[in-house]
């Protein structure tokens, strides 16, 4: 039995007014919303499911990503003790990312999606919680990119903010993107919505199969920036030139990830099984999230791994220093065949001042590096990247070196 959209909307409008009768309710609960193909039979009570696959996914994805988020925020409170707007930004875009992620969870665990459609049958689709849990995921996503790459060049314009071309870039960038996902925003939350029965999905679709490609432009954009400023920067040493680049070659992995999404909307625009063909959709777009909130933690992670006052430099010391304690123990002492008059003066050598995990670690970030080579005239005029007590320590290794 066949039902066409015209049919079905009937049957929607009557069943939601309790006007069915049990005979039609009967026949409509063992009518699936396709034909099952050749050979298959629907499977309304335990059918195949991708859930799993995306459960997998796309917590692991976003289990990386608080990690990376968490960490940041260590930096941001403890070590640097200071907030700028593309943390405000970042949050927001967290927020919304594990809001989407629930809600998605909760669609393919609990609801009919990610079942083959032949395997959901009418009555079941009648369920408002499935329209409501996919509209809800696609208003999601629209604002979650926005603020997720706005991150981006608020950053860009804190540390190239010196460089003209690269600020203008940014400010229409942010322009562009802030008019392009609330037009999008306001228009799945107006015109796409499961109150147009027979439309809704197909406007959510058509919308994003275009969105994602300005999605990809925004993101090579993003990526290449940074790349084009360290690399023009001429009086840089290499290695440390190669170091930033790789922190900012992350965003790589965001191109990688816009790209399936480029390929599996495109995919799902011609697709007669849109529920089972929408899971690698939404693991494609978890991962953008997850993988953008990862590379806009990468400066900080730097930051905290290299910062001897952070957890991570104390957590290596302690483990550097139970290492030699259990080596000398090990090791028999050897006699001083040195003899001591007591007169003796003692002198450290200004180059051993530094011969520590600190000197491993440098105090200075590859950010605050790049932002004194770009701007060395302006950098005193702005808010320093480091804890106040870092200069006390900076005068005393002086000190101890000119001595």
């Amino acid at each position: 039995m066949e039902i066409d959209p015209v049919q079905m909307s009937g049957y929607e409008e009557r069943f939601y007014s309790g006007q069915l009768s049990s005979s039609e309710l009967a026949v409509l609960a063992n009518t699936p919303l396709i034909p099952p193909p050749a050979g298959i039979e629907s499977n309304f009570l335990d059918p195949r499911t991708r859930a799993s696959l995306q459960v997998s996914y796309t917590s692991t994805f976003l289990c990386i990503a608080s990690v990376f988020y968490l960490n940041r925020v260590y930096v941001k409170a403890r070590l640097m003790r200071c907030w700028t707007w593309d943390d405000a930004t970042l949050s927001i875009a967290m927020l919304l990312g594990i809001f989407m992620y629930a809600v998605q969870i909760y669609g393919v665990k609990e609801l009919s999606l990610g079942r083959h459609l032949w395997d959901i049958s009418i009555i079941q689709s009648f369920d408002p919680d499935i329209l409501a849990i996919y509209y809800m995921s696609h208003i999601l996503l629209s604002w979650a990119l926005l603020f997720l790459k706005a991150t981006f060049f608020i950053l860009y314009l804190q540390i190239f903010g010196a460089i003209h071309w690269v600020r203008l870039a940014c400010w229409i960038s942010l322009v562009f993107i802030a008019i392009s996902h609330i037009a999008i925003g306001i228009f799945n939350f107006v015109i796409a919505n499961p109150y147009r029965r027979g439309v809704w999905q197909t406007h959510l679709i058509e919308v994003e199969s275009r969105a994602i490609y300005v999605g990809l432009i925004i993101d090579v954009v993003i990526f290449l920036i940074p790349i084009i400023v360290i690399m023009g920067i001429k009086n840089m040493p290499t290695s440390r030139k190669i170091g930033i680049l790789l922190l900012f070659a992350t965003g790589f992995l965001a191109i990688i990830d816009s790209a399936f999404g480029v390929y599996f909307t495109h995919n799902l625009r011609g697709s007669a099984d849109i529920y089972w063909d929408s899971v690698p959709v939404n693991i494609a777009v978890l991962s953008e999230i997850s993988t953008g909130v990862v590379c806009a933690c990468v400066p900080a992670a730097s930051h905290g791994f290299r910062n001897s006052n952070s957890i991570y430099q104390m957590i290596i010391r302690k483990v550097l220093l139970y290492h030699r304690q259990l080596t000398s123990t090990r090791l028999p002492s050897r006699p001083s065949t040195r003899t001591h008059t007591g007169n003796e003066r003692i002198v450290v050598a200004p180059r051993d001042v530094l011969r520590s995990t600190d000197r491993m670690y440098p105090i200075d970030t590859p950010l605050t590096t790049v932002h004194s080579m770009i701007c060395p005239v302006q950098l005193q005029e702005l808010p320093t990247l480091e804890p106040a007590h870092f200069a006390a320590y900076k005068r005393d290794t002086q000190h101890h070196m000119d001595v």
